[in-house]
Formats: structure tokens, C-alpha cells, sequence
């Protein structure tokens, strides 16, 4: 379980920008994240499966992860 110093209102807001940047994605970019993040896929395994070079792959989780980073710097501050 990740702890955090969110009320539980700053977590519902958090929930609902996650929900809206995914939902921006497109297809294989929130594949390869959801992949990657939530089912622990690595970047070969997920290069395999989508038939793209593992260099793309890590650019696109970077990517992905630095617009979510951002999503809650701005609700950070």
C-alpha cells in the first residue's frame, strides 16, 4: 500500500486527473502504461507484445510519467 499525505478529497482530484490524462492517450501509449505500471510487465516483454523497439517503449513511459508527474506538481501546489 502506498502511504501519502493526500486528504481524501485530494486523492478523488488526483483519481479524476489520472483519469483525464489516460484518457487522452492514445491507445498504445495507455497500453504500454498500463502494461508497464499496473501489471509489471518489463520492457522487453511489453516490446514483444507490441511489436516496437524497447527504445520506444521507454520513451513513451517517460513521457506518459512525466505528464502524470506534472498533473500532480500542479495539484501540489
Amino acid at each position: 500500500m502506498l502511504i501519502n499525505n493526500y486528504s481524501p478529497e485530494d486523492q478523488i482530484i488526483i483519481d479524476a486527473q489520472l483519469g483525464s490524462i489516460l484518457a487522452t492517450l492514445s491507445k498504445t501509449d495507455k497500453s504500454i502504461i498500463l502494461t508497464k505500471e499496473y501489471y509489471g510487465y518489463d520492457y522487453k516483454e511489453i516490446s514483444e507484445m507490441l511489436n516496437l523497439s524497447i527504445s520506444t517503449i521507454k520513451s513513451r513511459v517517460f513521457r506518459v510519467k512525466k505528464r502524470l508527474i506534472k498533473a500532480r506538481n500542479d495539484l501540489d501546489e
